[in-house]
């Protein structure tokens, strides 16, 4: 027993025997969580999932499906019995006292050590009352968990780099939020729908939509809640897919930048409104969870040894690998020749605008007039029009998201650089947070793969074949015409 005691990393011994709470498991970032922690700290006791039942489906079928899905093909073969130590607890952060039955929260209250909270909504166009509900009042109501846990060793709450965006230089700070919970709370139980819509942008006045305006008051939520146990805001930037585990370039769902490069490899989206010289911040999931499971160890030893409570970590690549989106897309053209996407329309270019009027200049040439022409030619063949349909909602998706491809931020990391400094030498190989070790080129050939494998469901045997329809395109591409074409649109980019 002696022996088995001193096995493992620092890390590692941290969440032996402990048994952990996490809300937003079966998200994105939930599912990278869940797996690395039952992975690599085998030891823990139990993972208690908060779970709702959706389109007919209770926790436990959600639950089997959920580990059933790709990512957790190496811990199926690795440890086939992890999922016993996997609990289901029916829930839902959208209701008050996150949905839980009075057995499940004492049952929670009596166990639990570690508590992960990334349940969210991350729609930036979320009305503001679910926003409410969900970002904060589920927020409120699990600080309120946390106060009667007896056994509490640390809290972690997600939030983001960008809660409060319209700071220029993003800190490891506490900033302002723009209101209370409690205020932010009883808004949404005295005014209905319509009157919350109509009030809603006078609401926001600098946050840029209801997403970092709810997360920004969740964040001061959590900051003002007085724990007895420290506690960890981890703000990570723009999340994509996975650098390396459980295997490179996974992702579950496309969203942000990734619907962007994908329809860019496709050929479908030609001009975007952006600056190709700003830096943007990337970061991959693995390499972002890795760094949310040191931080609850990093934070409980700052906790005893500096009697600090509440600690934050910005994780970022602007930092110490930066990268610029034109470098982004100049990635996503060069490998759409060599993992090219099944049905692809034309050979893949994109403009990157910082002038709004020549942005829809070009999008009116290179978007709208195509889709006419596309749409007249599937009518007259008798079938369903459509690419009037793709780029209305195309366009509608890119007003909302242009305002983080439209400007640049400067942020610090300095928690998560000493985080990486302190961790053992074991640790470092077995949670890979250091963003500096991230190799952008390979980065996105490993992620234009996953986008084919994971979100396309386009089977490998089919390459050969996109191969040689890309080869056509590129073909009919390199014509003077289009070329020609090509030269003066570049030029007229470059000039703005």
């Amino acid at each position: 027993m002696e022996i088995e005691e001193n096995r493992g990393s620092v890390i590692q011994k941290f969440y032996r025997g402990t048994n952990i709470f996490i809300t937003g498991g079966t998200g994105f970032m939930g599912k990278v969580l869940v797996e690395k922690l039952l992975r690599s700290c085998p030891n823990i006791n139990s993972i208690y999932l908060l779970v709702r039942s959706k389109k007919g489906k209770d926790k436990e079928t959600r639950i089997k499906e959920l580990f059933e899905e790709p990512m957790f093909g190496r811990l199926r073969s690795e440890q086939p019995e992890f999922k016993d130590k996997v609990i289901a607890i029916g829930g839902d952060c959208a209701e008050k006292d996150l949905g839980l039955s009075p057995h499940d929260r004492q049952q929670l209250v009596d166990s639990l050590d570690v508590i992960f909270n990334l349940a969210a909504t991350v729609r930036f166009d979320e009305h503001l009352r679910r926003g409410i509900y969900i970002n904060v009042r589920a927020t409120l109501h699990l600080m309120q968990l946390c106060k009667e846990c007896v056994n509490l060793k640390v809290l972690i709450h997600l939030s983001t780099v960008y809660s409060h965006s319209y700071q220029q230089c993003i800190e490891e700070v506490f900033y302002d939020p723009p209101m209370t919970a409690e205020h932010a709370i009883k808004l949404t139980e005295c005014l209905n729908d319509d009157t919350l819509t109509n009030i809603t942008p006078k609401l926001l006045g600098q946050w840029c939509n209801t997403y970092t305006f709810t997360k920004s008051i969740a964040e001061h939520t959590v900051k003002t809640s007085n724990l007895s146990c420290p506690v960890v805001i981890f703000k990570p930037s723009i999340v994509l897919s996975s650098a390396q585990e459980p295997v490179p370039g996974w992702i579950d769902k496309p969203f942000g930048p990734i619907l962007a490069y994908i329809h860019t490899s496709m050929g479908l989206i030609r001009v975007s409104e952006a600056d190709k010289h700003f830096v943007t911040s990337l970061v991959p999931c693995d390499m972002s969870i890795n760094a949310v499971i040191a931080s609850a160890w990093d934070a409980h030893q700052r906790g005893r040894s500096e009697n600090k409570d509440v600690s934050v970590y910005n994780y970022v690549s602007t930092c110490e690998n930066p990268i610029t989106w034109g470098q982004t897309f100049a990635y996503v053209i060069k490998y759409s020749s060599k993992v090219p996407f099944d049905n692809a329309i034309w050979v893949p270019i994109m403009l990157l605008c910082k002038w709004h009027l020549l942005y829809k200049f070009l999008m009116f040439f290179l978007h709208i007039v195509p889709a006419v022409i596309m749409d007249i030619l599937l009518f007259c063949t008798g079938r369903e029009t459509k690419m009037m349909k793709f780029y209305k909602k195309w366009h509608w998706y890119h007003d909302i998201v242009v305002y983080f491809s439209k400007n640049e931020w400067k942020f610090e990391n300095e928690n998560v650089r000493k985080m990486w400094i302190n961790i053992s030498d074991e640790d470092k190989n077995i949670f890979k947070f250091d963003i500096r070790d991230l190799n952008w080129d390979e980065y996105f050939y490993k992620s234009m793969e996953g986008y084919r494998k994971y979100i396309l469901k386009q089977d490998p045997k089919d390459l050969p074949k996109a191969m040689k329809q890309r080869q056509r395109h590129s073909q009919i591409g390199t014509s003077t015409e289009t070329a020609l074409l090509k030269e003066k649109l570049i030029c007229c980019c470059k000039s703005a």
